[in-house]
């Protein structure tokens, strides 16, 4: 039975792309002990997974090895050594290395343990669960649209069935006002037209009235004051007015009122 490894490459220096161009290339540049051992390792027919490393992170396809090692042209010293492999098919979805981490089943892969190493052993499950994961098509979830934030333009609440949303207040003295279901009863002090009047005026006196949903009357001693005031003012200027009346009459007689001769001689 084969076994099963992960090569690591730069894809600015060789990509999966350039392996599927060329089909055969030699792995040579390795220069770690623990890399060239396992590639001492690896017998024809074995198969490995092409990892792109650098920003992309990600297991990108398949190789399979077609040389076993053999000496690195590349390396005067004789030391290092390199292997054949051969471009056999893309995964249908890269597999990244955030993937691996998020899933149990790499909890012990040593790729996630020794991220610098280039040549890594993989375990059967491990294999399959990167075709697993590489063989289906994930299609990236759909960017949420910003929300725009909307002006304060204040918050309206719903009135309650049968009862109105705002209290109404109303002056001591006004008869005949329909108020609301329930209101408080507290002093309030009337703001000037102008929004500039005089400093220190006292506050009048406002009350909501008890609300009943029904018409009530204003208090009764209140409008005898009233009722009665203005019945004085009204005696005091039919004096007034007949008084003037009988000043005029006499003005047109040529007597004054003081005057006891009688007006036909």
């Amino acid at each position: 039975m084969p076994a099963h490894w992960l090569l690591k490459s730069e894809p600015e220096e060789w990509s999966w792309e350039d392996q599927v161009k060329k089909g055969v290339e030699s792995w040579d540049g390795v220069r770690n002990a623990l890399a060239q051992k396992n590639m001492r390792a690896m017998k024809c027919g074995d198969l490995c997974f092409f990892y792109h490393s650098g920003k992309q992170k990600a297991v990108v396809g398949i190789v399979s090895v077609c040389k076993e090692i053999y000496p690195d042209p590349s390396d005067e010293t004789g030391k290092w050594g390199m292997v054949d492999v051969k471009a056999e098919r893309p995964l249908v979805q890269p597999v990244t290395l955030g993937e691996m981490k998020a899933d149990p089943t790499f909890v012990d892969l040593i790729l996630i343990r020794q991220s610098r190493l280039s040549v890594v052993p993989l375990e059967e499950k491990h294999w399959d669960r990167i075709n697993e994961l590489g063989s289906v098509k994930r299609e990236e979830e759909p960017k949420k649209p910003r929300k725009r934030a909307k002006k304060d333009k204040g918050t309206e609440l719903e009135p309650e069935v049968g009862v109105r949303a705002t209290s109404e207040v109303v002056d001591e003295g006004v008869e005949g006002v329909v108020v609301m279901d329930s209101t408080k009863i507290e002093e309030e002090t009337e703001k000037d037209d102008n929004k500039g009047g005089p400093k220190g005026r006292k506050p009048r006196k406002r009350k909501a009235v008890e609300s009943t949903g029904q018409v009530l009357d204003v208090d009764e001693k209140s409008r005898k004051e009233r009722t009665s005031g203005s019945k004085v003012v009204n005696k005091q200027v039919e004096k007034s007015a007949t008084s003037t009346e009988g000043d005029a009459s006499l003005r047109r007689s040529g007597r004054s009122q003081e005057d006891p001769r009688p007006s036909c001689l």
